[in-house]
């Protein structure tokens, strides 16, 4: 249990079943607001309507499969006050076997697992900039409403699944803002069914990766357009010009790409 509990609470709901009939009551009182359901997850559109209902000034943003650590939002305020910055925090996930553990963060936190794609700033410090704006992640991170609206919020040209967060870190990086790690922020990624490559995401990926690319002349998303490339997806390098996709994955090939474990 966290001794620092947030002013507000806000939770944008995609799509799907409403959640509040499933919900027990808790100490916190949650604003629900409902955007109309899309086939392709509208991610950035989201982020940006929850900056906008946020009658707050330091904002932090954490997915709904995350866990906060009991720090974390003391550890963002804390640095939201130091910085005009984008802060970013550790997320550690969570094996399939920690489904049946209490809710005991320790317990939980010891079963955790780093991500083996994004390095931990060593660091004593309780919070230090980094120039890896590449390795900025959306699913934790805080950052001032009014630093957001200098950023222009979320690209919503990205719908669906990748891009739109980097693609906010390389305008914080063209704009001079800095990005910063914040050491006590930790969050747990709750496990659930994914795909490795997620080719169930396939053309949503396709689709950012090359706004991406016209409007940074960079590719993003570089391991999935490897992957994609080494199955006779699309054809691709990291100094192409453009994606070429030969075929979309079977739905064999999407069942074989989930990871259960």
């Amino acid at each position: 249990m966290s001794p620092h509990r947030p002013a507000e609470v806000i939770v944008i709901v995609m799509g799907g079943e409403d959640p509040r009939p499933h919900l027990e009551p808790g100490p916190l009182v949650v604003e629900y607001v409902f955007l109309k359901e899309q086939e392709r997850m509208p991610l950035a559109a989201a982020r940006n309507r929850a900056a906008h209902q946020s009658q707050n000034e330091f904002l932090i943003f954490l997915d709904v499969d995350c866990l906060p650590g009991p720090q974390l939002v003391w550890a963002y305020t804390d640095a939201l006050a130091q910085h005009q910055a984008l802060c970013v925090g550790e997320v550690r996930y969570l094996p399939h076997a920690a489904r049946t553990h209490s809710l005991d963060f320790d317990s939980l936190k010891s079963a955790a697992r780093a991500h083996s794609a994004r390095r931990v700033p060593p660091t004593k410090h309780p919070w230090t900039r980094t120039r890896s704006y590449e390795l900025f992640w959306s699913l934790s991170f805080a950052v001032r409403k009014s630093v957001l609206g200098k950023l222009g919020g979320f690209d919503e040209g990205y719908v669906g699944y990748g891009g739109e967060d980097t693609d906010l870190a390389f305008t914080a990086r063209k704009l001079g803002v800095p990005l910063v790690w914040v050491r006590d922020a930790l969050a747990l990624h709750q496990y659930h069914e994914k795909s490795d490559p997620p080719l169930d995401h396939f053309d949503d990926i396709i689709a950012n990766a090359r706004r991406f690319h016209s409007k940074w002349n960079a590719w993003p998303m570089d391991g999935w357009l490897r992957a994609y490339a080494a199955m006779d997806l699309i054809t691709w390098t990291p100094n192409c010009e453009a994606i070429n996709v030969m075929r979309p994955p079977t739905n064999q090939e999407v069942e074989e790409a989930r990871v259960t474990s």
